[in-house]
């Protein structure tokens, strides 16, 4: 059994969020058992950030809300996403396609 004690509420929930999301990314059909009550909203929280970030830093306004937004206007960002993460994009089937039809000289 490993024991892991967080300085604050704060960390715990990161440290929470990293554990739930690396094993869904290993087994996205896991059955997570949760704590109710209070206990587990700051876990829910970041991983309703880090959903919410993607969705925002791809399609969403710039806006310092979500400052990775401003890479937007970078001439050379490459977002590397899983399904899981492309959920809440509205234009996924365009990204998808857009990558499979790029010319192998352009690289990623």
């Amino acid at each position: 059994m490993e024991v892991v004690i967080a300085p604050d509420t704060g960390t715990l929930g990161l440290l929470a969020a990293d554990a739930i999301a690396a094993l869904l990314a290993r087994k996205p059909d896991a059955v997570l058992g949760l704590a109710t009550g209070s206990s587990p909203l700051v876990v829910y929280d970041e991983l309703i950030a880090r959903h919410q970030a993607v969705h925002h830093l791809v399609e969403g306004s710039v806006s310092a809300m979500w400052p990775a937004t401003i890479l937007q206007h970078h001439p050379h960002v490459t977002v590397l996403l899983d399904d899981a993460a492309a959920r809440r994009l509205q234009l996924s089937d365009y990204y998808r396609e857009a990558y499979r039809s790029k010319p192998d000289w352009q690289g990623i």
